[in-house]
C-alpha cells in the first residue's frame, strides 16, 4: 500500500497522502465500494480522474481504518456520515483529511516555478506586499492555504484575491479569514512540503 504520509494535526484533525502506483482495476477490487460510487467512478471518460477519485478513497480508508461510503453535496463537497472530509490530488498523488469537530479542507500541489508568474491573479495587494512572491514555496503556501480555505467553506465563488486573507504563515503554521457581505470566518492553516509538493490543511 503505497502510503506516503498518515498524521495527526494537533487535536484538530487526521490526514493522509496515498501514492497512486495502482492499476485502476486493483483499485477497484481493493475498495469496498457501494453500487452508486463503482458506477459514478466507471462512468468518468478519463483514466486520470478514475485514478483520482480511487485514490482520495484509498488515503479515506487508510484514516478511517475501515470504509464508509463517499457521497457529494450538490456544490461538488465529498461527505460521510463521521467526520468532516475535504479530498486533494494532483499527478499521481492524493490527499483525504478528516475531522471530528471541525470544517477542514486540503489541498496538495506540484511545486513548480510557474506559480510566481500567477501570483497576481489570486493575491490582494497586502499579501504581495508582505510576503515574497518571488519565492516559489511562499507563493504555494498562500495558493494552497487559499484553495484550503475554499474547500473549508464550501461556497462557490469566492474571490481568491479579495474575500480570501492570509494574514501570515511561518513555521508550519499560518491564519487567515474569509470575509464576505454577510460573515467572517477566521481560520488557521498548517503546511508542510512533501516530496516535490505542497501540502496544506485549512480548519476553521
Amino acid at each position: 500500500m503505497p502510503k506516503i504520509i498518515k498524521t495527526h494535526v494537533d487535536s484538530f484533525a487526521s490526514l493522509c497522502v496515498w501514492h497512486i502506483t495502482e492499476t485502476e482495476e486493483s483499485l477497484f477490487k481493493e475498495l469496498p465500494l457501494s453500487a452508486t460510487e463503482e458506477t459514478e467512478i466507471r462512468s468518468m471518460k478519463l483514466l486520470k480522474r478514475r485514478l483520482e477519485k480511487l485514490g482520495c478513497r484509498c488515503a479515506l480508508s487508510q484514516l478511517l481504518n475501515s470504509y464508509e461510503e463517499v457521497v457529494y453535496s450538490p456544490n461538488g463537497s465529498p461527505k460521510i456520515s463521521t467526520h468532516n472530509l475535504s479530498f486533494a490530488h494532483t499527478a499521481s498523488y492524493a490527499a483525504a483529511a478528516i475531522s471530528e469537530n471541525y470544517k477542514i479542507g486540503v489541498d496538495i500541489e506540484k511545486i513548480t516555478p510557474k506559480i510566481k508568474t500567477l501570483y497576481h491573479k489570486f493575491l490582494n495587494s497586502f499579501e504581495i506586499n508582505h510576503f515574497d512572491v518571488c519565492d516559489e514555496e511562499q507563493v504555494h503556501i498562500l495558493w494552497g492555504a487559499k484553495e484550503a480555505a475554499y474547500k473549508l467553506y464550501e461556497v462557490k465563488n469566492l474571490d481568491f484575491a479579495q474575500q480570501i486573507n492570509i494574514h501570515e504563515f511561518s513555521e508550519g503554521k499560518g491564519k487567515g479569514v474569509i470575509k464576505t457581505e454577510t460573515e467572517e470566518l477566521s481560520f488557521q492553516f498548517f503546511y508542510q512540503t512533501v516530496k516535490d509538493m505542497m501540502l496544506v490543511l485549512a480548519i476553521g
